[in-house]
């Protein structure tokens, strides 16, 4: 009873506020007879643009963190929980330290590019579009993701374990018996939040360069 009320408490509050965002999109779009403030085709490409930079961000950095999750869960290795608490700290840096590190890296002047050209190499990768803030933003949203999946496995019950254990159970028959029940409820929310997140840094940015 508790499970089903904080789950349909989450939900409320995250279409409550898709809506808030809906509603107030909707209330400026009363004022599009003054071009002096937006064009209504801007506002169309700008809402169509952040919403699949933040679809493809979400998607990618769930993908990416649930295997990373799921390799610090299972795999046991030196220095494992020195560098899971590294990854955990890029989580809590500010974008800005995010952003001037894939410049640092994958920029025109960065590592890549000087090893590329030690090697005899061209690099070339277009950083300043689409691909370069599908790439600041997994890096940034993967370890959460990895922490939110790590903790899903730790709940996880030891019988269910045991019994993929006794069956041999490897590859999907495996997720799907002992990962996926806890985790399935996991995903929308892991999915929402950085999604959420995304658009409204995204948002912001618009803001400041008006």
């Amino acid at each position: 009873m508790l499970s089903t009320l904080t789950k349909t408490t989450a939900w409320f509050i995250y279409f409550s506020i898709i809506a808030l965002y809906v509603f107030s999109l909707w209330a400026l779009m009363d004022y599009h007879q003054n071009d002096t403030l937006f064009v209504f085709s801007d506002i169309t490409a700008t809402v169509a643009y952040s919403l699949l930079q933040a679809s493809l961000s979400a998607v990618i950095s769930l993908f990416l963190g649930s295997l990373l999750a799921r390799s610090f869960f299972y795999l046991d290795f030196k220095g494992k929980n020195l560098l899971y608490k590294t990854i955990s700290f890029i989580w809590a840096l500010p974008s800005l330290v995010i952003i001037f590190a894939v410049i640092g890296v994958f920029g025109n002047s960065g590592w890549l590019a000087k090893l590329f050209q030690q090697l005899g190499w061209n690099w070339q990768f277009n950083l300043y579009g689409l691909h370069g803030i599908i790439l600041a933003h997994c890096l940034f949203n993967i370890p959460f993701v990895m922490k939110y999946y790590t903790g899903g496995l730790q709940l996880t019950p030891s019988s269910r374990f045991q019994l993929a254990a006794q069956l041999n159970l490897t590859g999907w028959n495996y997720i799907q018996i002992v990962e996926l029940p806890i985790i399935k409820t996991l995903l929308p929310y892991m999915f929402m939040t950085v999604f959420s997140g995304l658009l409204y840094q995204f948002s912001n940015r618009i803001n400041v360069r008006r």
